[in-house]
């Protein structure tokens, strides 16, 4: 499985079984999303999504909620994140070619033990930096070491070609990590020589179109 990185929280799993697209959302002063397609497409949240921003196959499959999906061999978990009284937000568990990643969106505040529990063993951990009015930096720390994957990748974050104040920057997620931050790689193959790791944290190269890019374009 190669997995690949567009900005935010939208990501492509490419796998033998299908192309799996993440939070695919609309075009901000900071990035613009190039034509993707894909037979299965997930929202973690509707209001910071846009799921039109994604060709759909043929017979392409939409999920935005909770629910247990099985779909061209694909297993998928959508757990709820949210608590009462705040907009849902879903995680989704994907299960391709025997590796399990975790999409987490970007919930408001830690999630509960119990729904933390519900997302199982994980491989590989899509996990949001964040922003002010969201899920504090050291929370999601704390709850990747809970979580125990083999590969943490970073999402939901502000780029220094693509500032975005919604979010923080990626040194702050590295800091409650106690790591530093290795060198950008384009995509992250799960077969890769040496296997996952243990906790290893991998950066991935924006895939998308950033406002400085399309300005020069004009």
């Amino acid at each position: 499985m190669d997995i690949s990185w567009y900005g935010n929280g939208c990501f492509r799993l490419r796998s033998q079984l299908g192309t799996v697209i993440t939070d695919p959302y609309p075009p901000s002063s900071a990035l613009r999303l190039p034509k993707l397609s894909a037979a299965i497409t997930t929202v973690s949240e509707t209001g910071l999504c846009d799921a039109t921003a994604v060709a759909q196959d043929d017979n392409g499959h939409l999920l935005d909620g909770p629910g247990e999906y099985e779909i061209g061999g694909i297993f998928i978990l959508g757990v709820p994140l949210h608590t009462r009284g705040q907009p849902p937000v879903t995680a989704f568990v994907f299960e391709l070619e025997g590796i399990a990643v975790c999409h987490l969106g970007l919930p408001r505040q830690a999630p509960p033990a119990a729904r933390v529990e519900d997302l199982g063993s994980v491989d590989v951990l899509l996990m949001p930096v964040g922003g002010p009015e969201r899920i504090a930096v050291q929370a999601i720390a704390d709850l990747a070491s809970e979580l125990e994957p083999k590969a943490l990748i970073p999402m939901y974050y502000s780029l220094p070609e693509a500032p975005d104040d919604r979010f923080h920057t990626l040194d702050r997620l590295a800091h409650e990590l106690g790591v530093k931050l290795p060198e950008s790689e384009t995509s992250l193959n799960t077969r890769r020589r040496g296997g996952l790791g243990q906790g290893t944290l991998t950066v991935l190269t924006s895939k998308a179109q950033t406002r400085r890019e399309s300005v020069a374009q004009k």
